[in-house]
């Protein structure tokens, strides 16, 4: 689970009573940027990195590890309410601002600013004034003023020292004189510069509020401005394509060539460079730019190549590191002057450039090659079956349609702001019937476009803006859904379905039997594919299907009011009423959200603000980080639940430290204390809750365990249980390798023992001695002989099945075919006993053999062989065992007379063996093993097996498994 999840439920809570009467908002959190990225801020210290823009989500990153450490949420709704268009922190770290579309009703008084007391990461005030969007914020370098620019045409500036806890703080001074937008303001001491699309730069006297010059000296709308940190240069940029170098006085000394519009500037801490972003439309030439004072001009330095689209968010680390934020994929990267990229932050999906409908297949690309939705299709995903593969080369599938008879599309520039695609043109006969042009309100752009069925036409444009028109260019329906520029749209040949993806990194699914009858259509189904290959599928009223690790990328978003932080819920806190498979099947085969909702329990959709997930807040420790020469912590938190709780579990390092289930806290409000045992060093303690309605877990503390005396070094023991189950007491069922594969992990394991690990405790079950009540009686063992410090390796080789209601059983020697509810291994009898070990476990599950459960005596049609249930519960924050699956989902396992084995375990001993090792240093690590094996795999099979590892961070890549002999 992503590490902002436990911060927001643990310092934001909502009580009781707030989740059922907010509203509940299904959101993508893919650990980075889904829309254009706005802004860029570090901490003083160099040590994080804020960003923020179009998905409406203030990011908190680790300068340097590049891991994304928090989130920050406000008010936001469908649409472009909460989209952030400005962000600026403090020079003294102490404030955050916010600006864009905010405003929460329709009056001029409805517009504001947020502002963060950014060191207890609260809502501190609401700045009013603006009567329109704010477009862009500036700190004064003393930390004491704020100056914002909006679409109303005027700059205002706002005194720090006078916010007092205000929820409705009003400017100091109004900065009067632009006739159109204000896009960019800076300042420095007593010095306000502007940049407006009046084409013109307006210097401003921070005392006073009076304009003192002013510089028309862009052709074109003003979008950028910035003021050295000596308050001497001043730099301007416009839609002319050139940069100006001002003087304090206003007066021009230098104009630059920039070949593009400029996005952003920023100046280095020393004054000696600015970085300068570029807008761009998927074209070859470097979209930022370094410039350098040499010899009292400015001159470029280098180029960062490596951003295939518009960068509009830069920064300075130091005076040799950037910051820069951008791209088709809204990725942010850290560099140093020279030009060289030393660490990218990634988002976890990636823009969808085109997409195509063929029956029950959508097709789509994450890769550029075409403008206009054109790029060449590469991936298919079966909504029946839910596979994703390669789209196979020659596959017809529908894409955008720009010729209709003797009717053609076709784009121009045009509209107020002059976008080469502003105006689509209906042409018949080569003549132009209608022209569509779009601007501020309905998307800017024609961003992709085809034919409808019935004389319609389908555009998307930017800001999520997709709509259906006819002939005459009037709008039937708007398709409301995606957040950010839309690239690819098409149509099912049937006329009945419109698939649509863009830079939000989702595809939507609309039914288009109601256009013009709705005005506003949502999408039946959204699909989101990780980077991964993990995805999730989902109905807008929150019912779910996805890949084992695909919910990681879904949660709930709950408002909590315009003047507080909002709160978000992942996916897996309702997981029990939510996770319907079937529900999602049946949408798919019928289009219809009734008869999907036969297939409930309860015959109708749950409604999840009548929810009360439970909460938990620590009381000690009562910091972040604390350390201790104990070897024992008594933990005390707050648990709330409307309902009796049913889990409490404490997890140390990832792993169970206490857990006790049943009603065992009563509805109310409780105070839970619990002693963990510590290990040297960092000891991650978080606190896991569940009640009847979800469930939730508090933010991580960390007790570092620094022990009085220098302890002797202790290594740990390895347990090793394998099962691999060949012979059947039924004899149909009979694999061939299974017990092979289980014996020939347990001997490898077995000779590590001196080396990484004080001794190797190995054991085999295989065969007849694969009992229900064997297999029971081993794990047992394991449970009371493992301690903290160990590490347990788990190996299943053989049937595993699904019955109807997503049930895993693994299939034991003495399983009974016409009974298998009664007398298989339940995964939770699996589960729990893995799940309440308190030291690190793996497990290798190879257990999807599926070619013999169709002889005579399985023949149940609510049987499939999917290990993807059993994962998901193995994974899962309750169990939180690192998983190696052999294969993918539905995939059967491979095995072969030539190897004697199956093709996973084959790849995992031949890893082990020394062909894994990567780095040369005599030893296999966790990810060394897992890179080999899915390589290796691929290849014995010929691609029919594709092998995954789970790893939700429990276990270090880098921890050893093994030493080369």
């Amino acid at each position: 689970m992503s590490p902002f999840y436990y911060l927001l439920t643990a310092l934001w809570l909502l009580p009781l009573s707030a989740f059922c009467q907010s509203d509940p908002q299904l959101v993508l959190n893919t650990n980075g940027h889904q829309g254009l990225i706005r802004d860029i801020a570090v901490t003083n210290d160099g040590r994080f990195i804020i960003s923020a823009g179009d998905d409406k989500v203030i990011r908190i990153w680790n300068a340097q590890t590049g891991l994304l450490t928090e989130e920050i949420r406000g008010q936001q709704s469908e649409g472009s309410l909460g989209k952030i268009f400005a962000m600026a922190l403090s020079p003294d770290n102490r404030w955050l601002a916010v600006g864009g579309w905010l405003k929460n009703g329709d009056s001029v008084d409805d517009n504001f600013l947020r502002l963060y007391d950014f060191q207890k990461r609260e809502l501190k005030a609401l700045l009013k004034g603006h009567t329109d969007v704010v477009h862009c914020l500036k700190f004064s370098n003393d930390s004491r003023h704020l100056v914002s620019g909006s679409s109303d045409n005027t700059a205002m500036v706002w005194d720090m020292t006078q916010t007092n806890g205000s929820k409705g703080t009003t400017p100091a001074q109004v900065l009067r004189g632009h006739t159109r937008p204000v896009y960019d303001v800076a300042m420095q001491g007593n010095l306000v510069v502007s940049a407006s699309y009046d084409k013109t730069i307006k210097f401003w006297t921070l005392a006073d509020g009076r304009a003192y010059a002013s510089s028309d000296v862009h052709d074109a709308q003003c979008d950028v401005v910035a003021i050295s940190p000596d308050g001497q240069t001043i730099v301007s940029g416009g839609d002319d394509n050139r940069l100006a170098i001002h003087n304090r006085a206003g007066q021009v000394i230098q104009t630059i060539d920039n070949r593009n519009s400029p996005s952003v500037i920023r100046f280095s801490p020393d004054g000696q460079r600015f970085l300068c972003g570029r807008y761009s439309n998927y074209n070859l030439d470097p979209v930022c730019k370094l410039y350098k004072l040499s010899n009292k001009r400015w001159e470029l330095e280098t180029s960062f190549k490596g951003f295939d689209n518009t960068v509009t968010a830069v920064a300075f680390l130091d005076n040799n590191t950037v910051v820069i934020g951008g791209g088709s994929n809204q990725e942010i990267n850290i560099g140093k002057t020279s030009g060289t990229v030393v660490r990218r932050l990634l988002a976890m999906g990636k823009t969808v450039f085109a997409t195509g409908i063929s029956q029950k297949i959508l097709a789509f690309t994450t890769t550029f090659t075409q403008n206009k939705g054109r790029s060449t299709l590469t991936t298919q995903f079966n909504l029946i079956n839910r596979q994703l593969s390669p789209l196979p080369p020659g596959t017809e599938v529908a894409g955008p349609i720009l010729n209709q008879g003797d009717y053609s599309l076709t784009h121009q520039a045009g509209g107020l702001y002059g976008f080469d695609d502003a105006v689509l043109q209906l042409r018949q006969a080569n003549k132009t019937s209608v022209s569509i042009t779009r601007g501020s309100t309905d998307g800017y752009r024609h961003n992709c476009y085809g034919f409808g069925a019935n004389q319609t036409i389908v555009s998307g444009g930017s800001n999520g803006r997709l709509y259906m028109y006819d002939f005459s260019g009037k709008v039937l329906s708007e398709f409301v859904g995606h957040t950010s520029d839309l690239r690819g749209i098409s149509i099912s040949a049937d006329g009945q379905w419109l698939v649509s993806g863009g830079e939000d990194q989702v595809i939507k699914l609309w039914p288009l039997a109601e256009v013009g009858k709705k005005t506003v259509i949502e999408p039946l189904l959204s699909l989101f594919v990780g980077t991964d290959n993990e995805w999730v599928l989902w109905h807008p009223s929150g019912y779910y299907d996805a890949s084992p690790d695909g919910e990681k990328y879904m949660g709930w978003h709950i408002n909590r009011g315009y003047d507080q932080i909002a709160s978000y819920y992942p996916a897996t806190s309702f997981r029990k009423k939510f996770y319907q498979p079937q529900f999602i099947t049946r949408l798919v085969e019928t289009g219809s959200l009734a008869a999907a909702q036969q297939t409930l329990t309860t015959g109708r959709l749950e409604n999840i603000r009548l929810l009360h997930p439970p909460e938990v807040s620590w009381q000690i420790p009562a910091s972040r980080f604390v350390t201790t020469d104990a070897a024992t912590y008594r933990l005390t938190a707050l648990i709330e639940s409307a309902s009796p709780v049913q889990l409490v579990k404490v997890l140390v390092n990832g792993r169970s430290g206490y857990e006790r289930r049943g009603a065992s806290v009563a509805a109310g409000s409780t105070s839970f204390s619990e002693l963990v045992s510590l290990t040297t060093g960092d000891n991650e303690l978080e606190i896991l809750v569940r009640n009847a309605d979800g469930e939730v877990s508090s933010e991580k503390r960390t007790v570092t365990y620094q022990p009085a005396r220098t302890e002797e070094l202790f290594k740990p023991t390895l347990y090793v249980l394998t099962i691999g189950v060949s012979s059947y007491q039924e004899t149909q069922l009979n694999l061939h390798f299974a017990h092979r594969d289980a014996e020939a992990l347990a001997t490898a394991f077995s000779k590590q023992s001196g080396g990484l690990f004080r001794q190797v405790i190995s054991t085999a079950i295989t065969n007849e001695k694969a009992t229900g009540r064997g297999i029971k009686k081993a794990l047992t063992e394991l449970k009371r002989a493992a301690t903290q410090r160990d590490l347990v390796i788990v190996s299943l080789a053989g049937h595993g099945v699904n019955t109807a209601n997503n049930t895993f059983y693994f299939l034991p020697y003495d399983v009974e075919t016409s009974d298998i509810e009664a007398t298989a291994l339940k995964y939770s009898d699996l589960t729990d006993v893995l799940g309440s070990l308190p030291c690190k476990v793996l497990a290798f599950v190879d257990a999807c053999h599926a070619g013999n459960l169709v002889k005579a005596g399985v023949q149940r049609r609510d049987l499939e062989p999917n290990l993807g249930e059993f994962v998901r519960e193995l994974i899962s924050d309750d169990v939180g065992v690192v998983v190696m699956s052999a294969s993918t989902g539905k995939e059967t396992s491979q095995e072969s007379a030539d190897w004697q084995q199956g093709a996973f375990t084959k790849a995992v001993l031949e890893g082990l063996s020394g062909r894994a090792e990567i780095t040369k240093d005599g030893v296999i690590s966790l990810s060394e093993l897992d890179r080999y094996v899915t390589e290796r795999v691929k290849q014995l099979t010929n691609g029919l097996q594709h092998p995954v590892t789970y790893n939700e961070g429990r276990i270090p890549n880098s921890l050893p498994l093994c030493v080369i002999k």
